[in-house]
């Protein structure tokens, strides 16, 4: 492994896919061994949806590919566990179109927390294994395409 130190320090023209993925590693080190040693406790995970403005900030200074192949990289991880539930909102188009729905580029209003308990109540948007290749690729394809312009007219 390369020092954690450098991977912290390098810069987004240093920064290789590499560095985000073992970045990745790192923070799924932290949860699987709760995951592994308690396999009788169901853990569920979600993506929340960020807003348009923050994946235009990710388009803009070059991160997207990475921070989608991290995104797809934790969630092939997790997966692959029985006792790990996966919701995914980061394509949740009238969610993160609408910017009213956010105080900032991520944190949103108060509703899509209820949208998102009761997805998570009655088991909709759950990622399954092989089901999430299609859904990045498109999502990528959404964001890289997306006309941010149109929220930034008055």
């Amino acid at each position: 492994r390369r020092d954690k130190q450098n991977i912290l320090n390098a810069t987004l023209e240093t920064r290789t896919r590499e560095d985000w993925i073992e970045g990745c590693q790192e923070n799924l080190d932290n949860i699987l061994p709760f995951i592994r040693e308690h396999t009788d406790t169901e853990f569920i995970i979600f993506y929340p949806p960020y807003s348009v403005l923050y994946w235009e900030q990710k388009v803009l200074s070059g991160e997207l590919e990475d921070i989608l192949a991290i995104y797809e990289y934790s969630i092939q991880t997790l997966l692959q566990y029985p006792n790990v539930r996966i919701f995914y909102f980061h394509d949740e188009k009238d969610i993160i179109e609408n910017i009213d729905n956010y105080r900032d580029v991520c944190h949103h209003h108060p509703k899509c927390n209820r949208f998102i308990f009761e997805c998570i109540r009655d088991g909709k948007k759950e990622l399954t294994i092989g089901g999430t290749e299609e859904r990045s690729r498109d999502l990528h394809t959404y964001l890289r395409d997306l006309d941010y312009s149109l929220y930034w007219e008055e």
